[in-house]
This record gives C-alpha cells, structure tokens and sequence, in this order.
C-alpha cells in the first residue's frame, strides 16, 4: 500500500534520508489530538529522499532506531545525578524544515529495518544438498 509522496526537489549526498514526520493523532489517555497538537512521533516513517549509499529509496517504510538519536533531560531542574532515567530522558529528533514542512533528516544508521512488501517478496528455495558422499572428496 504506497501513500501518495510529497515531490522533494532535493538531492542528498552520502548517506542521508529524509523520511516524514508522522504522528500519533491520539495521546496515551485516549483523547484524540487536533493537527495543531504535537502527538509523539512514529518509529515507522516513509522515505521521501534518499542519498546513493543510503541503501533505500523514496517510497519505502522504515522502522527507526529510537535509541540512536541523542537524548536531554525533560526537566533539567530536576535533576538528580542518580535518578535519572528512560523515564525522565526526552529524545531530541534531527528535525529538518523545508519549504515550511517538517521532516526528519537521518542517516541509514538511525534505521533498524525497511519494511518489504509482501506480494513482492519471492519465495526463497530450499537449499539443495549433497545426497551422494562419494562426490566429496575428504580433505
């Protein structure tokens, strides 16, 4: 199921992704957000850019590694030199502005995984072995 994908006039170098920045339209207590409400950002984006070694192309549904990204404080007065934690930690996201549109501006290490589509997935054969011995000759 492809989405229809904003045209980015844009070319990347290297590495680097440009993916979209899709929310959660819910909070965690059920309450549904307007679009003007920041929701928390999905681990599974959409490639709408891509650099040559990135090994992905626009189009394609990515997982990312939440835990690459850096991490600060949520509430830096509050902190305490030993009761800091997951709980307590806010991830930075590298957001990237163009045309007034946020996206997210990656590289291929911040990706886990890429989503395949499975009517395009070819069953793999069973790997073929060798039933007569004698064509093996010992070392």
């Amino acid at each position: 199921m492809k989405k229809d994908l904003k045209k980015l006039n844009i070319r990347l170098f290297h590495d680097y992704i440009i993916t979209t920045m899709d929310a959660n339209k819910v909070s965690p207590s059920g309450i549904v957000l307007s679009s003007k409400e920041q929701g928390v950002v999905k681990s599974r984006q959409t490639v709408l850019a891509a650099g040559p070694n990135a090994m992905v192309s626009p189009g394609d549904e990515v997982e990312l590694n939440v835990s690459r990204f850096p991490t600060k404080p949520k509430d830096p007065d509050k902190y305490e030199k030993n009761g800091i934690g997951p709980s307590h930690m806010e991830v930075i996201l590298p957001v990237e502005t163009i045309e007034g549109t946020d996206y997210l501006f990656i590289t291929s290490r911040e990706i886990k995984y890429v989503y395949l589509d499975p009517t395009s997935v070819v069953a793999m054969e069973a790997p073929k072995y060798i039933t007569d011995h004698t064509a093996v000759k010992p070392c």
